[in-house]
């Protein structure tokens, strides 16, 4: 098209121009040589042509001219002359949204811009092609990929038109478990990720209508199965140019599982209390029994089925009720612990979780109790078993056996201590169910349980209920304007001052002044309230006429229908306890400091001869460092090697508890002197009677023996020359000479150990003394130990010098 035609065309189109004109984006209009027609001031401002008349323009053919103007792809790589936007549309080619880096070589200005174009083919054909500077939409776009990739929430970018997936950070690669390649470009919920669909969809509506989406609630499954429970927030942005979402979202799994267990915990609670009162209202009959297994099985996750179990006096268990199971042969029928599959040697004091029980039956049951359980069809069918220990005064009475058919994992950690829970609160009602029977004359079993109980025991009630759903400041007000004792012990009152229960009974709580400081405190009060009206085990130090003390006190609140009816209150004087516990700790420190400064070495060993403490004395002794021999064998560091043989044998003694008391022998230093030490050894035990370790007192005697051997020298070296000495004189130091030689003495040796030391005297080898002894060659090596110990001897040479100068053997 010839110039004057556009001319005649733009003056038809005067309106059209002056939008032109005021165009933000650059507009450059070329006819199909490449000739500027039309260049409006956005162009000439982003590509440095401001300065050029219109006639100069007229005379640019921007399809060639490429020194004013450099191209750049965005990574940096120069774009070729056939490439320019220019010839590309000239070429018939349309585009959009092409982003390219500009540099003007005059200036060096560099910048960035977004080009679309096309080729317009009508009565005139004309190049059409539109820019606009996004560098600072450019800068933001890498810092909010930056800040993206960064965050530390799990954010994800998707395409809103099909919700295809355009970006990832880390942080949601990490919650899901899935490789970038594995999860960019797929549908959001297209792995059945999204547990709920409905909430995305809803989301993707509100996003589509320019609406943000405030945090909400839904739920991922990840690459592994597992469930999360997500908070995510979404609003629309534009990406790359195109719109979409931005979810950010917090993974809230941890706590969701937390409130999902205290919700458990609660249910459980509420129900047991329910429980407890309705088993309360029974007495001890074979539907007490059944209601009870019933119940336990109702509330306690994972149990299918079970049994009841009752202990008797001698110690062997019958069955009382089942569930499940058909025990009706079994009902006059008595198990011990090991035919019931489980072991109470420990008081089994906890719920104990038994697996293979099908193994353990026909290991411990002979063939007719194993026909009698599987004709039942118990025991094949059971995959795990939990046996729930009902105590009585903490002894073992009664035993709930649960069982599960379906799965080993069906009690977890949650269901141990509901279980735990439960045996404890059954425990004591059933303890009370048989006190109620044992007092005929009781009208209520709390009444009775309260006089004879040794705690100190007070029941609250109150004037009018309490709403459980009033706000806390009126529950706090009303509790104190309308509580009052309604019953208690002497033991309670006694433990704050006055002299029997009647004293107490029908005041307020307000005007039993000290009763409770623990309830006077508004702050701890709200969290009773908050806690559904209990606490256990709580400790307080309040002040009584007998001075300060430590009170262990129970609170459960009795609410039914909405309302707060009574609260039972339960304390224990722990003063006494409290008090032996401090004198425990004192008594460890002056041990401790004992221990740090006496002069005696003090060692403790395990059962592998690993030292576990080591004292300073031992430092100074025998050279080494505590840091240097802790958690090591040191045996061997110390005792020279002709005595390390010996060494096991009297450490085998004390590992049996029948010897290796107390030897003296030659140690080592860690600068290589030898040392004489005498060495008290005592094994330590457990509450079970096994030996845990050793503890070692040493002391360094080898100035004293040297002294000793010495003053021996010397009255040797007078005895030579009888003439100086009175005849009683010579008979004093012939007597300190024997009892120094004979220092052990062969009366301190049983007839057996005198035997043994004759032959080995004799130079007989320890298989051929049990020969002609007709005993074990382990019996000799312990009568052997045990000769050493006494004579304070170290190997078979010195035991047979010792024999020979006594003269038990011929010389």
């Amino acid at each position: 098209m010839h110039l004057e035609a556009f001319q005649i065309w733009a003056a038809d189109a005067r309106q059209l121009h002056t939008v032109f004109e005021s165009l933000v984006e650059g507009l450059v209009i070329f006819n199909q040589d490449g000739d500027v027609l039309y260049m409006n001031p956005s162009a000439k401002r982003l590509c440095g042509f401001e300065q050029l008349s219109d006639d100069s323009l007229k005379r640019l053919n921007i399809s060639e001219n490429t020194e004013e103007l450099e191209l750049f792809y965005l990574d940096g790589r120069p774009v070729s002359a056939e490439k320019w936007p220019i010839r590309r549309i000239l070429q018939g080619e349309s585009f959009s949204n092409v982003e390219l880096k500009v540099r003007r070589p005059n200036t060096g200005e560099l910048w960035v811009a977004s080009l679309s174009g096309s080729l317009v083919e009508n009565e005139l054909v004309i190049g059409v092609l539109t820019m606009q500077d996004i560098s600072t939409q450019k800068v933001a776009e890498e810092r909010f990929s930056a800040a993206f990739h960064a965050s530390p929430a799990p954010t994800v970018i998707t395409d809103l038109a099909d919700m295809r997936i355009v970006d990832v950070n880390d942080s949601f690669l990490q919650l899901i478990g899935y490789k970038r390649s594995e999860f960019v470009g797929q549908i959001f919920d297209s792995r059945a990720m999204v547990v709920d669909p409905e909430i995305v969809s809803r989301a993707r509506a509100a996003l589509l209508k320019g609406k943000s989406v405030a945090p909400t609630e839904v739920r991922l499954r990840d690459k592994m199965g597992r469930l999360h429970h997500i908070i995510a927030a979404a609003e629309s942005i534009k990406f790359n140019g195109v719109v979409c979402a931005l979810v950010t979202q917090i993974d809230v799994t941890e706590r969701k599982n937390a409130e999902e267990k205290l919700r458990r915990l609660a249910d459980f609670q509420k129900a047991l209390v329910d429980i407890i009162a309705e088993l309360w209202q029974k007495k001890i009959t074979p539907a007490f029994y059944q209601l009870l297994l019933e119940q336990a099985i109702a509330i306690i996750p994972g149990a299918e089925a079970g049994s009841v179990l009752v202990r008797k006096d001698d110690g062997r268990y019958h069955y009382v009720a089942t569930v499940d199971y058909d025990l009706q042969s079994l009902l006059d029928v008595t198990f011990s612990e090991q035919e019931l599959y489980f072991d109470t040697k420990d008081g089994l004091k906890a719920p104990q979780l038994i697996y293979n029980l099908q193994e353990i039956n026909e290991r411990t049951l002979d063939k007719k109790r194993t026909r009698q359980l599987r004709y039942v069809g118990r025991v094949p069918q059971i995959k795990v078993a939990l046996a729930v220990p009902i105590r009585f005064s903490g002894e073992l009475k009664a035993l709930l056996s649960l069982d599960n058919k379906a799965s080993k994992d069906a009690f977890d950690a949650d269901a141990l201590d509901m279980a735990a829970a439960f045996g404890t609160q059954i425990g004591a009602v059933w303890q009370r169910l048989q006190l109620q029977a044992e007092l005929e004359h009781s009208e209520r079993l709390y009444r009775s349980f309260v006089e004879h109980s040794a705690e100190g025991i007070y029941l609250l009630e109150f004037e009018r209920p309490i709403p459980t759903n009033a706000p806390l400041t009126e529950q706090v007000r009303a509790f104190y304007e309308c509580g009052h004792i309604a019953a208690c012990n002497d033991a309670l009152a006694q433990l704050y001052g006055f002299r029997q229960a009647d004293e107490l009974v029908g005041k307020s709580l307000m005007a039993a002044e000290g009763l409770d400081d623990r309830f006077k405190q508004l702050e701890t009060l709200k969290a009773w309230i908050s806690d559904d009206y209990r606490t256990l085990g709580t400790i307080t130090e309040i002040k009584t006429v007998g001075g300060l003390r430590f009170i262990s006190s129970n609170r459960v609140g009795i609410a039914k229908n909405g309302f707060l009816l009574r609260v039972w209150v339960s304390q224990q004087d722990i003063t006494a306890r409290k008090r032996a516990e401090e004198a425990l700790r004192d008594s460890e420190q002056r041990m401790a400091l004992h221990i740090q400064h006496t002069p005696l070495a003090v060692i403790e060993w395990d059962v592998d001869r690993k030292v576990l403490a080591w004292n300073p004395a031992a430092e100074e002794i025998f050279g080494y460092g505590a840091e240097e021999v802790i958690g090591k064998q040191t045996t061997d560091l110390i005792i020279p090697e002709p005595l390390r043989e010996p060494l096991t044998s009297v450490w085998e003694s004390l590992l049996a508890q029948t010897g290796g008391t107390r030897s003296t022998n030659e140690n080592i230093t860690k600068d290589g002197r030898i040392v004489i030490c005498e060495w008290y050894n005592t094994p330590l035990v457990d509450e079970e009677g096994r030996v845990k370790g050793v503890a070692s007192l040493a002391q360094d005697v080898t100035e004293r023996m040297r002294t000793e051997k010495q003053l021996m020298q010397a009255i040797q070296a007078v005895m030579q020359d009888t003439a100086w000495f009175s005849r009683s004189v010579m008979e004093k130091l012939a007597q300190i000479k024997a009892e120094s030689v004979d220092k052990a003495g062969v009366s301190e040796l049983t007839a057996r150990e005198k035997q043994v030391l004759e032959l080995v005297a004799r130079g007989q080898n320890n298989e051929q003394i049990a020969s002609e002894l007709g005993i074990a060659k382990q019996t000799v090596r312990n009568y052997i130990t045990r000769v050493y110990e006494k004579l304070g001897v170290h190997s078979r040479a010195e035991a047979i010098v010792w024999a020979r100068e006594r003269g038990l053997v011929g010389g």
